[in-house]
């Protein structure tokens, strides 16, 4: 009798968290009806009581089904097991297909993955290459890809990173060699395909795709599940700023994958034990720092790379560091417990030196005097709102419990990567706030989430269940972008500006004998026609430039333009703006088109107008 109480109270416990979790994830969709948000509102309202009972229902859900979700790790181990057999055995099996370079690697594949997985890998990668390069070029460059393709130019005509000076057309004395790694690879499309949009940002497509395939096999190898390794490739695709950053001319796109590659390398390295034979001195290696040293090299290169294209990829060290730390007091070995030794004398030495790399690492982090929380939201609120994650995730905290070793490791380093990158972002790092930064992150966080999704939904023993979680994570990530693709996905960032099309403008009636340019953040890329003998004011930014420098300036030449992008109308000094508004002729901008770049123009009528104004009113100017 109570075998039969202790029974219907785990299916009503499990009953009742399915429950939640689905209307928790469905309510996460932006559906347009009052009804609808009325009962989101609801929710959002009595959060974190329901994340207390959600969670409290959670962990009860795990350790009642502690048997269950042990055997469906066990049974995802042995079919991982059982293709890295059937990878050893192709080559006897087919040798035919084994000779033929290239076709045996994919043959290979598809025989150890099976043919459905395999169909959905190939098509996922191909989907990702033409969905990312869609109207590649057909935006203007925006923001930082400025400097980046002024960089890339410069090193095309150069082989140096001096930026190149489009309006005088020779290199500038600008030296730019932030991410150079990056700026060569774009100098290098400019050779096969000319200097274009398209070739500037066709690099970070191809990093895209190079993405896509390689964490398919890192979240295989975390999570033992090809479902979830399809998944968590399908659906970083779909996440509105991995998309930009894939089809963005800067540093992050070629970023993303090479911190996760040496992310998923430096598990390996100190996971695993030795596999070759060092001679006389094996026998020490063995006993005190059995590493797979196969991944030495690899991780020195990816190490290296990662600092070349972003400082923020040293975030990995303290991860590391503290993983180590946590597996030298859970497993109380020699090959933790030595790096834990030598990692604390480098701390202590580094400091107590008063090393460059102290004083840079200063420049960026605070101790604890950040307090910018919304990388709560770009951590954990994709594809689902946070309060969905955080049920997820604290949830999964109580498969430590329960798990055997090796899944217990995993799942430690996942969770130490996610929450430390979540403190370091929101308390520590001194930088403006931006997904940007914890861009190479949220794939990680991805994986995570999507595996315990679907390993809780397994436990019911129904595949539909599973089916269905699958599903909703797809269907949450088509819906978290929806918004971008209506309004930014093709050939329109629209907040940033369209010069190419108000520069025409500029350039087809400038006079440079008589007139002048004030421009803010000119985007010279596209002024390129503008002649060697444009005279141009840098109309510098926050409010820097005042109206009585700007006053004399325009007195002094007469004549010209005033140039700016209308996002950054605060970095105008207000009297300026409102002088221009009154006097000048609007040209582009708002209330004229859609082009958001502010352009006026001006003569010496307009000036004398402007003072006989003031001279009636007796106004000072």
């Amino acid at each position: 009798m109570n075998l039969i109480k202790s029974e219907n109270f785990r299916k009503c416990i499990n009953s009742l968290f399915f429950f939640i979790l689905t209307l928790l994830i469905v309510l996460s969709f932006d559906i347009k009806t009052k009804a609808y948000s009325d009962i989101t509102g609801f929710v959002s309202k009595f959060h974190y009581y329901i994340l207390s009972f959600a969670i409290t229902l959670g962990t009860m859900f795990v350790f009642l089904n502690r048997k269950k979700i042990n055997d469906i790790i066990e049974n995802d181990r042995i079919d991982y097991k059982n293709e890295q057999k059937k990878n050893n055995e192709f080559p006897a099996n087919h040798p035919k297909l084994n000779r033929i370079p290239v076709i045996n690697i994919l043959a290979r594949f598809i025989y150890k993955q099976g043919g459905i997985y395999s169909f959905a890998f190939f098509s996922i990668i191909v989907f990702s290459f033409f969905f990312l390069s869609y109207n590649l070029g057909s935006a203007d460059l925006y923001q930082d890809e400025y400097q980046v393709v002024a960089t890339a130019e410069g090193y095309f005509h150069s082989g140096t990173f001096y930026q190149w000076d489009y309006i005088n057309n020779k290199l500038s004395d600008h030296l730019y060699n932030r991410a150079w790694p990056h700026s060569w690879m774009i100098a290098q499309s400019y050779k096969l395909f000319g200097i274009t949009e398209w070739s500037s940002r066709i690099v970070s497509v191809l990093f895209g795709v190079f993405f896509v395939t390689t964490f398919y096999f890192i979240a295989k190898y975390f999570t033992q599940n090809k479902l979830v390794a399809l998944l968590s490739i399908l659906c970083p695709l779909l996440h509105p700023e991995l998309i930009r950053l894939f089809r963005y001319a800067r540093m992050y796109a070629v970023l993303i994958p090479i911190f996760t590659l040496l992310f998923f390398c430096l598990y390996r390295f100190f996971t695993e034990e030795n596999r070759y034979d060092f001679k006389r001195i094996t026998p020490f290696i063995n006993k005190n720092i059995s590493y797979n040293y196969f991944f030495l090299l690899p991780c020195l290169i990816l190490l290296i790379f990662n600092y070349l294209i972003h400082i923020n990829s040293f975030i990995l060290f303290p991860i590391i560091y503290l993983f180590i730390l946590f597996l030298a007091n859970f497993l109380q070995t020699r090959k933790y417990i030595i790096p834990v030794i030598v990692g604390a004398v480098i701390i202590f030495t580094v400091k107590i030196t008063e090393n460059g790399i102290i004083e840079k690492v200063k420049n960026y982090t605070t101790f604890f005097e950040m307090k910018n929380f919304a990388y709560l939201d770009y951590l954990t609120g994709y594809p689902f709102n946070p309060l969905v994650t955080f049920i997820l995730l604290f949830t999964g905290l109580a498969l430590f419990f329960i798990v055997k070793k090796e899944m217990k490791i995993r799942i430690l380093y996942l969770y130490i990567t996610i929450a430390f990158s979540l403190i370091f972002f929101i308390f520590i790092a001194n930088r403006y706030v931006a997904l940007k930064y914890t861009s190479p992150v949220l794939p990680i966080g991805m994986m995570l989430s999507i595996y315990l999704t679907l390993l809780f939904s397994r436990v019911s023993g129904k595949k539909w269940l599973t089916a269905v979680f699958a599903l909703l994570w797809i269907f949450g990530s088509l819906n978290f972008s929806s918004r971008y693709f209506e309004t930014n996905f093709g050939n329109k960032h629209i907040s940033f500006g369209n010069p190419s099309t108000a520069y025409k403008t500029l350039i087809d009636r400038y006079n440079p004998d008589n007139e002048v340019i004030f421009g803010q953040y000119l985007r010279c890329y596209y002024l390129q026609d503008i002649g060697d003998k444009a005279r141009i004011i840098n109309m510098l930014s926050r409010q820097q430039y005042k109206f009585n420098t700007f006053w004399k300036d325009i007195n002094t030449y007469g004549a010209g333009w005033v140039v700016f992008e209308s996002r950054k109308k605060p970095h105008i000094d207000n009297k300026i703006l409102n002088y221009m508004r009154k006097f000048f002729k609007k040209v582009h901008g708002s209330g004229i088109d859609k082009t958001n770049i502010e352009m006026y123009n001006f003569n010496k009528n307009m000036i004398n107008e402007s003072i006989n104004y003031f001279k009636s009113r007796n106004i000072a100017k």
